[in-house]
């Protein structure tokens, strides 16, 4: 396919004069574009392998690649040339030049999924430079990122974590650019480039309306990252409950067994025995059920979680509960002095009916 340079600076929208100014050689171009095109399945399946090598990484949700347009290489080179005519590409150097002739991007649901990622790129592959972090400006970056990478701002907003990886499946090495971001930031950079990239990136009525985007995008991200935090404290709470009924009803199992044995009862004090171990066990399995509403968590109990205020419940609906003393921590009185409203758990301690009685009016407790 030969290119014609007049029809291709008008699709292009490049300057004459300026490509004049930058001493390249259309020859020299068609020649790249006629090598690139030549290599162009060769470079296909080294970028499906190299994606499906990240596709197996921890914490991937998805994969996207794809090897440059031929035309479009072009075009970046003659940018690249306007903007540093002292920049040497040709047909010889552009492989090492133009180091975006795959791409291949990372999608992430949360935050805290891109370390397991990161590692499995490094430990695959050597880097051609240190990773990057792109951020908005003013963006809050956890420690582990600028540990691990060169955080740099972006001037547009851009999100992502870069890496140019050292591949060699055929005979020319290849320089690979591997972008790892969150499903949220994909979004709005797909939005961002489909709007103003190449042509309005200096449009501010775009600007300013994908400035809000970005901020919005961004915040999705937090939301995402505590609710993920979130279930799993709830999960991990919900499990350190379930271990410590198991355990106790192991315990219990151990008691009736023991009982059992015990010659000197009588039956009747078997019996007896065996019912007030078989009411223990009632109470001790009586789990608490949670579920979801607006801005907070509730449990049958009464029992709310709430992301500003932490975890209450009420007390007139939750200390009759059999299974209290069991599984709900320290608590101390809030509000006003009299019968309080509420109280807000502390750790994980158990709490005994004496410690209730001893901070509750009596009206307010039952056995």
């Amino acid at each position: 396919m030969t290119l014609d340079r007049e029809h291709f600076f008008l699709k292009y929208k490049i300057d004459a004069s300026s490509f004049e100014k930058t001493d390249l050689d259309w020859a020299e171009l068609q020649k790249i574009f006629d090598d690139f095109i030549g290599k162009y399945e060769q470079l296909s399946q080294a970028a499906r392998m190299a994606a499906e090598g990240i596709r197996t990484a921890p914490g991937v949700h998805s994969i996207r690649y794809r090897v440059k347009d031929p035309e479009h290489l072009i075009e970046k080179i003659i940018r690249k040339k306007i903007k540093d005519p002292s920049r040497e590409i040709n047909s010889e150097t552009y492989f090492s030049e133009i180091t975006d002739l795959i791409g291949i991007r990372a999608l992430h649901l949360f935050k805290d999924d891109w370390f397991p990622i990161h590692q499995y790129i490094l430990n695959t592959w050597e880097l051609n430079e240190p990773p990057k972090t792109f951020i908005r400006e003013g963006d809050i970056v956890p420690d582990i990122y600028r540990q691990h990478t060169n955080v740099e701002p972006h001037e547009f907003g851009y999100r992502s974590v870069h890496y140019l990886i050292k591949n060699k499946p055929y005979k020319d090495q290849l320089i690979m650019e591997v972008q790892v971001r969150t499903i949220f930031e994909e979004g709005w950079s797909e939005i961002d480039h489909t709007i103003r990239y190449p042509y309005d990136l200096d449009n501010q009525t775009f600007n300013s309306f994908l400035q809000i985007f970005n901020r919005l995008a961004g915040s999705a991200d937090e939301m995402g990252t505590y609710i993920n935090f979130l279930k799993n404290e709830l999960d991990l709470k919900d499990k350190r409950h379930k271990d410590e009924l198991e355990e106790k009803n192991n315990l219990i199992e151990s008691l009736e067994s023991t009982v059992s044995k015990i010659s000197a009862l009588s039956a009747k004090e078997k019996n007896t025995l065996l019912a007030e171990i078989n009411t223990l066990k009632q109470k001790v399995n009586t789990s608490p059920t949670w579920s979801y509403s607006g801005t907070s968590v509730f449990s049958p109990l009464g029992i709310t979680i709430n992301p500003q205020q932490g975890i209450s419940f009420d007390v007139q609906s939750t200390v009759s509960h059999p299974g209290l003393g069991k599984w709900i921590g320290g608590a101390q009185q809030l509000g006003t002095p009299g019968l309080p409203s509420s109280l807000t758990v502390r750790n994980e301690s158990p709490v005994k009916y004496d410690v209730l009685k001893s901070i509750l009016p009596q009206q307010a407790l039952k056995k």
